[in-house]
């Protein structure tokens, strides 16, 4: 394994969090603030929601590269799965982070896809809601520093 790439991959999928967050929050922020002021959907409430979404995307792929290749948590967790599964650290890599953010992804692209369809303040509701579940998950389900998996807000370069 290539420790120097896991720790590049690692800072990379690190530091891009942020911009998922403030994607997510900007998307949800339009969402709610088109459906309460009962505007038409609007071009930027959906550009918003297309951001978190490609932000999503782009997280996906570091992810998965550090799932499938470079994590030596996962690596070790996959020798002895039963055991992974027993630790709670072990099992938020393996299971529970990955989950969720797949889960907050299809959701922001469901919220993209719904909202474009939709007309008016309809529009705002579908998206105001996908996005809001999306970025909550996104939120719940991150390696926040005072936890026990936690990572440090910012790597370390």
């Amino acid at each position: 394994m290539d420790f120097e790439a896991y720790g590049l991959v690692l800072a990379i999928h690190s530091t891009l969090r942020w911009a998922a967050l403030a994607a997510g929050l900007v998307a949800v922020g339009a969402a709610w603030v088109g459906r309460v002021a009962g505007s038409s959907w609007a071009d930027t409430t959906s550009g918003a929601g297309r951001v978190f979404a490609v932000a999503m995307d782009i997280q996906l792929v570091a992810g998965l590269v550090l799932y499938l290749a470079l994590s030596p948590t996962v690596s070790a967790g996959l020798g002895n799965l039963s055991g992974a599964m027993a630790d709670s650290q072990h099992r938020f890599w393996m299971l529970e982070h990955p989950a969720a953010m797949i889960a907050a992804l299809v959701l922001a692209h469901v919220g993209v896809a719904k909202s474009t369809r939709r007309a008016g303040t309809d529009g705002h509701r579908q998206a105001a809601w996908y996005f809001t579940i999306a970025f909550l998950l996104v939120v719940a389900v991150l390696p926040w520093p005072f936890l026990d998996h936690g990572r440090p807000l910012m790597p370390s370069w």
